[in-house]
């Protein structure tokens, strides 16, 4: 009778011994798991992951595995259905911090926190410039004809393999919604706004210039005179295409084409740069001056302004006598 208690109290003392290896067992399990998932560093340095469009689970995580310190990709792939996650992943590039675990990195890429690179336009940007930039940003260059949007100068944000017509189009909507607020000009668009500010943009040295300029462009349109502005019959002949490496000549001047403010009155039919958005709110001042007529002054490196064409003229032989 001693003996079957004896054996009895072993045989339940092992079963207690392996319930509570098991529950030990179980418990370590579930640290090493939330300190792979919850607790432990991914990587050793701010890195970017790329998940591609339509990607499924499966290939999310041996990506993680891929691009990260995560060794097993079996561990992302069964947290994210544990955490319902497994059909709420988002596509795009996600920035990893070194601080960031496993978890942080699924949050991003549930909430869909994508990662914004950034693209720098700069004042006076012509046509091929920005095409250049365009080609050596990570947007993705569809067809799209500049001529189609109004652009400013500044700095923007973009995703990796973004349209560049989508970039391009949002940059539109941008300075037209900005425009629709504080073009109080009634008597001119927001495009032709557009347009003065990249005659201005091309002419001017600073801000200074630059009100003096616009002043002297919305005094000569309401006299119904020519422009005269040397920037727009370069763009006659380049379109902003290319840079002309050479100076105009008066036969130049005479050039048939409706960007030529020398041969026509008004404004030409689009902007011959992109403005920055700076000139862009000079221009929406509406700054007041007297001035009709203006040259650059090699020796002073400023423009001379003045109101008549007679002292314009005087002004204008007194520099070239110096020059001289």
């Amino acid at each position: 009778m001693a003996e079957q208690i004896l054996h009895y109290y072993l045989k339940s003392l092992n079963k207690i011994n392996l319930i509570k290896f098991i529950i030990l067992i179980f418990v370590l399990s579930l640290f090493f798991l939330a300190h792979q998932i919850f607790i432990k560093k991914i990587t050793n340095e701010n890195i970017l992951i790329n998940i591609p469009k339509n990607s499924s689970l499966k290939k999310i995580s041996l990506i993680i595995q891929e691009d990260t310190l995560v060794k097993v990709h079996l561990i992302p792939y069964y947290f994210s259905i544990v955490l319902g996650y497994e059909k709420k992943l988002n596509f795009g590039e996600f920035e990893i911090n070194k601080d960031n675990s496993l978890f942080d990195l699924l949050q991003k890429i549930k909430k869909g926190q994508i990662f914004r690179r950034k693209i720098t336009i700069i004042e006076g940007f012509e046509k091929y410039q920005l095409l250049n930039l365009i080609d050596e940003s990570f947007l993705e260059k569809n067809n799209f004809k500049f001529e189609d949007y109004n652009l400013v100068a500044e700095t923007f944000f973009y995703t990796k393999n973004q349209k560049a017509s989508i970039f391009l189009k949002n940059i539109n909507n941008f300075i037209i919604n900005y425009l629709n607020e504080y073009n109080k000009k009634k008597n001119f668009s927001n495009e032709e706004i557009i347009i003065i500010s990249s005659l201005v943009e091309k002419e001017a040295l600073n801000d200074e210039d630059r009100r003096l300029i616009s002043s002297v462009i919305f005094n000569r349109l309401k006299n119904n005179m020519k422009l005269d502005i040397d920037a727009s019959v370069i763009y006659s002949i380049t379109k902003g295409n290319y840079k002309m490496n050479r100076m105009l000549n008066l036969n130049d001047l005479k050039i048939n084409d409706p960007y030529n403010t020398y041969k026509n009155k008004g404004l030409p039919p689009g902007p011959i740069c992109i403005p920055g958005y700076n000139t862009l709110k000079i221009v929406l001042e509406n700054h007041k001056s007297p001035y009709f007529y203006y040259f650059f002054d090699e020796n002073k490196n400023s423009h001379i302004f003045t109101k008549s064409y007679k002292d314009h003229i005087n002004k204008l032989n007194e520099y070239r006598e110096k020059k001289l």
